[in-house]
């Protein structure tokens, strides 16, 4: 994962020193960042943190930014002081990176983004966890148009049971699921299809163990129906009842016109093999696993962005953008559950940032030349999946198992004519859901291939390096009973040098 980090050491306040505060100093280790000072109105708990980083404790902010050099403020404080110290921060000129939620309402976080605009200061706001390793996989996959037009959601965010799990859940009690758990899937969502247009419906109700003597001062379980201004609508469900570790914590899954995928934590920050599933319209879900080995999500990484901005010159705001418009979703839903709705909502300057979509261009005969490495360049995929029919002294059909491979990631495929299943090939990736950005290679004579088999060739990007030894030696044949033969493709690169890899 590509992270752009400042070119100097970064000097940050970190106001609040609860466990949060941990999570996030335990990224500092080789990070171009360094603590400066703790701040936390207890003492304790801001000397602790402060010690085992060798940097000054305080307990009021405005002497802890006038005696520490640290122009940015690392805003760890409970959900109701998020906004408060954050306007403070950035009164005093420093630029903040803060926990989620920006503000407990629209109003305040769009004045917080006025604030931070007027005085050309950056801010950030969690969860940064879009760009974690099985968030940016699930947006590859809607990159590349695997589910066509997203239509339909369903994203669940089961907090859980806060006075089981937490030692201080008074601050989780007082705000609700909503604006602690919803904003994971609600962050992810808006930053693949940009804001939310309006509430169309939305509930809120009360449940809770009768034994429990701590209770949410708020609904405990909500309900709403999202309505993108891109398009898709969207059932959230937040919920400090629903237990955390029940089937759905905080999965998300989406529907298209060509297929579905899976994500099992829209607020992981780690990696697994089952961590994201598609399916095309009318097969299973298939495990879409990483092709490279990948990193952890960490807390600091976010903030680390926010440095890097400003180190640039360009202090960023996009993430407090985003931010604000979570919470303004909230507020909406807040008041469609009180009124029935619909509810518009505000997009507070929010915008989509999908992952770019992967771009291959190799050598054509009318630009024989390689291209210089650049985001055009042909990326062969780490691993490849052989498409031989043979298998067992027999002929065998592979047409399931290469498209279990598609689904599941595979963008490299073997092939060559003598296995008799190019235009197989073809045919899966004619169909809708298929993937576009494939790559094949092949020792068959293009002189040979069928029309069926050309499907194929026309919907790659292709890289043959046994072609160059056969072209010679091509002569016209009958496609072994699969029709008459066509014309090569005129896309085919020349030679295999033609075709940049790296």
């Amino acid at each position: 994962m590509y992270l752009p980090t400042p070119r100097s050491r970064v000097h940050c306040l970190f106001v609040g020193a609860g466990a949060i505060a941990d999570a996030y100093a335990a990224g500092l280790a080789g990070s171009p960042l360094s603590l400066a000072g703790v701040c936390d109105l207890d003492g304790d708990r801001a000397a602790n943190l402060a010690e085992s980083h060798d940097c000054p404790a305080f307990t009021d902010l405005d002497a802890a930014m006038a005696a520490v050099d640290a122009p940015l403020v690392v805003n760890l404080t409970s959900h109701a002081a998020h906004a408060p110290v954050t306007r403070t921060a950035l009164q005093a000129g420093r630029h903040v990176y803060s926990q989620k939620p920006l503000a407990l309402d629209g109003e305040t976080a769009g004045e917080l983004l006025a604030l931070a605009r007027d005085r050309n200061l950056a801010l950030g706001c969690a969860p940064g966890t879009p760009r974690a390793p099985s968030q940016r996989r699930a947006g590859r996959l809607l990159a590349d148009g695997r589910l066509g037009p997203v239509r339909l959601g369903y994203a669940h965010a089961h907090v859980g049971r806060v006075t089981d799990w937490h030692d201080r859940p008074d601050s989780f009690l007082d705000i609700g699921p909503l604006y602690d758990g919803g904003v994971y899937p609600l962050a992810l969502l808006v930053a693949w299809f940009g804001p939310v247009a309006r509430v169309r419906v939305a509930d809120a109700i009360e449940p809770w163990p009768d034994r429990e003597p701590r209770r949410p001062s708020v609904p405990s379980h909500v309900e709403a129906t999202l309505e993108f201004a891109s398009g898709p609508v969207v059932r959230l469900t937040a919920s400090f009842y629903a237990p955390h570790r029940s089937r759905e914590f905080y999965g998300l899954e989406l529907h298209g016109d060509d297929g579905s995928l899976y994500l099992e934590g829209t607020g992981a920050m780690t990696d697994s093999p089952g961590a994201l599933r598609f399916g095309r319209v009318g097969r299973a879900y298939t495990n879409v696993p990483a092709q490279t080995p990948t990193r952890p999500y960490r807390y600091v990484d976010a903030v680390e962005r926010v440095a890097a901005s400003v180190d640039a010159g360009r202090p960023s705001r996009a993430t407090g953008k985003r931010g604000a418009h979570v919470v303004a979703v909230c507020n909406a839903i807040e008041r469609a559950a009180e009124t029935g709705g619909p509810v518009s909502v505000n997009a507070s300057g929010a915008t989509s940032e999908p992952v770019p979509a992967p771009v291959v261009s190799p050598a054509t005969r009318e630009s024989p030349s390689p291209p210089t490495p650049s985001a055009n360049s042909l990326r062969l995929p780490p691993v490849g999946f052989g498409c031989s029919r043979y298998r067992d002294g027999e002929y065998v059909d592979r047409v399931d198992s290469v498209a279990t491979a598609l689904d599941a990631g595979y963008r490299l495929l073997d092939s060559a004519e003598l296995y008799g299943n190019e235009h197989r090939i073809g045919d899966l990736l004619a169909r809708r859901g298929a993937p576009t950005a494939t790559r094949c290679s092949s020792s068959a004579n293009p002189g040979a291939r069928t029309t069926a088999a050309n499907t194929c060739w026309r919907r790659l990007a292709a890289a043959s390096p046994n072609w160059a030894s056969t072209r010679s030696t091509a002569t016209p044949c009958t496609g072994r009973k699969r029709g008459p033969t066509a014309a090569p493709w005129s896309g085919w690169p020349r030679n295999p040098s033609s075709v940049r890899k790296r």
